[in-house]
């Protein structure tokens, strides 16, 4: 099961692109929290906490309310870098903002 937790700092961004996303690429057991608590840090600190109690939970992905995911094979390219290196725990963005890269073409360890 992928673990999905979001930051929503807008409910109607959320409604447009993120929760769509996640229904059409997140997996048909995915588990979606969400909160608007901030700092950001501290709710994705919360969020994988919460993930530490959940059975059978393969990744969690952590997201802003505005970023979409577009790639039919999201979870399965998640997967793929977890079984190719089994010391990878973290696969986060490449690059700076405006570079157009896309954590999911490029993803690195960590």
């Amino acid at each position: 099961m992928f673990v999905f937790g979001v930051h929503i700092a807008s409910q109607e961004t959320f409604d447009r692109h993120c929760l769509p996303a996640i229904a059409s690429f997140g997996g048909s057991d995915a588990t979606l929290i969400t909160s608007r608590d901030t700092p950001i840090a501290r709710t994705y600190n919360e969020m994988l906490a919460a993930s530490l109690e959940m059975e059978d939970v393969e990744a969690v992905v952590l997201l802003r309310e505005d970023v979409e995911i577009a790639d039919p094979r999201f979870l399965a390219k998640v997967r793929d870098a977890f079984a190719r290196d089994p010391r990878l725990a973290v696969i986060g963005p490449v690059g700076g903002s405006g570079t157009g890269l896309r954590w999911w073409q490029a993803p690195q360890g960590g």
